[in-house]
């Protein structure tokens, strides 16, 4: 059985991939920061206490383990995406991928951002221009540049999957969805500031069935749009969720602005094509989803 060494794995898509993973039949270890009662291990998987801003003590942790693969979820700090916090994860990612050669790890997933990506417009190309105009974005493209290099000159074949716009059960309540469940669900009319915003919004149990499946790949290095392959606007997503919690919505509040940015949404021909994975789950089973998790999160 093979053994996936996970980190993030307590953040919101960690704790989805954990399932996944287990369900696929990985062994895996889980790097969580901090001890929670809600992460409870499944019965093939070991948590490990830790931090990547002391790599030494995770390595003497996890050494003797024999790990065939490692995912690279962490990222702290988000919503923030500011130079400090870009920079410490920035560093972290490149203590991941020295750990990997000291573990002989061969084979790594990191997760990229459809935010990498410069001036995005319509269906947008893994080969598309990037972008290191902001802190995070200069950080995603600089990891993914030495991350190729890296894996290149040591034998490891990494993925970097670029996600679009992640939603699903156990979002971070600020978020877009989570918050327009919650305000709607108040008798409040919910804030859209990016009302005319069009965007490509992918379910999380998507995109922890893109990381198993890159596991399986044998290519020496790839990067995959991991995303719905089609967008759609804030506002038709708020009034879904409204129509869906028999809420009054009024949809004449919001104003479109004097340039209403481009829609774009991501090709996953190439994701299709290389892992056999295609999203599974719409939009409208999604939000659906969100609802039902905040409806039992209340009881």
């Amino acid at each position: 059985m093979s053994k996936v060494l996970l980190t993030g794995a307590s953040g919101f898509i960690g704790t989805h991939v954990r399932r996944a993973l287990w369900e696929s039949g990985y062994e895996i270890v889980s790097l969580v920061r901090t001890a929670k009662p809600e992460i409870v291990p499944y019965p093939n998987e070991r948590i490990v206490l830790g931090t990547l801003t002391e790599p030494h003590i995770l390595e003497r942790e996890l050494t003797g383990i024999d790990l065939d693969f490692c995912v690279h979820l962490a990222w702290e700090g988000i919503p923030d995406y500011s130079s400090q916090p870009s920079m410490k994860n920035l560093e972290y990612g490149f203590r991941v991928l020295q750990l990997c050669k000291t573990l002989e790890i061969k084979r790594l997933i990191m997760a990229g951002s459809c935010w990498e990506y410069l001036n995005p417009v319509g269906m947008v190309q893994e080969d598309a221009a990037l972008s290191y105009e902001n802190p995070f974005k200069a950080a995603k493209n600089t990891l993914h540049l030495m991350s190729r290099e890296f894996c290149r000159e040591n034998g490891i074949a990494v993925h970097w999957l670029r996600f679009f716009y992640v939603y699903g059960e156990g979002q971070r309540s600020g978020s877009l969805i989570p918050y327009i469940v919650d305000a709607l669900k108040r008798g409040v009319q919910p804030a859209l500031n990016g009302a005319f915003n069009q965007n490509d919004f992918v379910h999380v149990s998507d995109v922890a069935q893109a990381i198993c499946k890159s596991l399986e790949h044998t290519q020496s290095y790839a990067v995959l749009n991991v995303g719905s392959g089609d967008s759609i606007r804030v506002l038709d997503i708020a009034m879904k969720t409204a129509q869906m919690l028999h809420m009054p919505f009024d949809h004449s509040q919001y104003k479109p602005p004097t340039a209403i940015p481009h829609a774009f949404w991501a090709d996953i021909r190439r994701a299709e094509a290389q892992l056999g994975w295609c999203p599974r789950v719409s939009i409208q089973e999604g939000i659906e989803r969100c609802i039902k998790f905040a409806n039992e999160g209340t009881r």
